[in-house]
């Protein structure tokens, strides 16, 4: 069976959770044993995925945004011989312009338009696009409950099914490489240390975290020091207020994956509050190196929360008094066990899934 994936591809000019599903999610077809293995994207800086799969890019600068870019993949996809198309985000539009042929189409569905990040014009651009891709696709596919309702209830567009997402490869390397076993993680944590790791932006409720975080240093009760790693349109604001103060938060801008990993290693607690985040992979990242959660009562993360109840602390993301106890309550809770559910988070399980769903119908 040959497999084509349509989507984004981490980049010097675009990262993201989507590109590392791309990415990922390639790989996961290859580790079952699929030899044939694309992915076709407007730019890329590499040849290859983490573990050789090819990535064949038609441009030599970014044109995500640029209209060419569908009739480009249309035409890319038609002079391929290929048995299942992936597509994500805009890069599905090009499934208009693609000849009848007997492949299998799936567009996956990673989000849905909210006001704090989209305004009304693109909130209405956006779904006008994805019902338009929900009629050439032969599957819509939701990678959580949340991003499922939300599609269907507000916006109209149904998933087929719903396929949680994973780690990406490259997480997971980077983390077996650091530990050598999963005995070191608890060994590793710094106690007391808080990470954010996201974008510095008021949707993501980065100023409900700063001001619970600063409640608590006020309280003189806890010791405890906080990383933030992340850019955004906030961040130079932030850094240059907090990083000359005496207050236990730093700022610290993007980081590489390596450095990344090892914050999420010697960190005890991760902190993030979206309450509309459509899956939530940081919380993935987190488990997987055993940190405990303070996080929102809602989210895609409900959907696998109740397997590592030890870990989550969830809160009212509004209530920043909520959010303070909250993470008082994380500080004081031992470091919980390293749990092995987490493992079950891959994209060959993904990708297993995918095969199942589509073919056994």
């Amino acid at each position: 069976m040959k497999v084509l994936i349509v989507g984004p591809v981490q980049s010097d000019k675009y990262f993201g959770g989507v590109a590392t599903f791309t990415e990922s999610l390639a790989d996961g077809f290859k580790i079952n044993g699929f030899e044939e293995v694309e992915i076709l994207t407007d730019y890329t800086i590499k040849p290859t995925t983490h573990y050789g799969c090819a990535i064949s890019a038609i441009f030599k600068e970014p044109k995500r945004r640029n209209p060419l870019i569908l009739r480009r993949l249309a035409h890319q996809i038609n002079i391929r011989e290929v048995d299942l198309i992936i597509t994500s985000l805009e890069y599905g539009l090009s499934l208009l312009f693609i000849k009848k042929n007997s492949a299998v189409k799936i567009h996956y569905l990673h989000a849905f338009p909210a006001r704090t990040m989209a305004g009304f014009f693109k909130t209405i651009g956006l779904n006008k696009a994805m019902k338009l891709i929900s009629r050439k696709a032969d599957f819509m596919i939701s990678n959580s409950s949340l991003t499922s309702v939300v599609n269907k209830e507000i916006y109209g567009i149904k998933s087929d099914n719903i396929i949680s997402i994973g780690l990406g490869y490259e997480f997971i390397d980077a983390v077996n490489t650091l530990v050598l076993g999963n005995s070191t993680f608890k060994k590793n944590k710094k106690r007391g240390q808080i990470l954010y790791a996201g974008r510095m932006a008021s949707e993501k409720n980065i100023y409900s975290i700063i001001e619970s975080v600063e409640a608590l240093y006020k309280e003189k009760d806890i010791d405890f020091n906080m990383i933030m790693i992340g850019e955004g349109e906030d961040y130079p604001e932030l850094a240059q207020k907090y990083n000359q103060s005496t207050f236990p938060i730093e700022f610290i801008g993007a980081k590489n994956q390596d450095t990344i990993v090892k914050y999420y290693l010697e960190s005890e607690v991760f902190i993030s509050m979206n309450p509309h985040e459509p899956f939530g992979i940081t919380y993935l990242e987190a488990l997987f190196t055993n940190c405990k959660i303070v996080c929102p009562l809602t989210g895609g993360h409900m959907d696998f929360s109740n397997l590592f109840h030890e870990h989550f602390f969830l809160t009212n993301p509004y209530d920043c008094t909520s959010i303070k106890e909250s993470l008082k309550d994380a500080l004081q809770s031992d470091i919980p066990s390293y749990n092995k559910n987490i493992e079950r988070f891959n994209y060959a399980n993904v990708a297993n899934d995918i095969i199942n769903y589509v073919f056994d119908k």
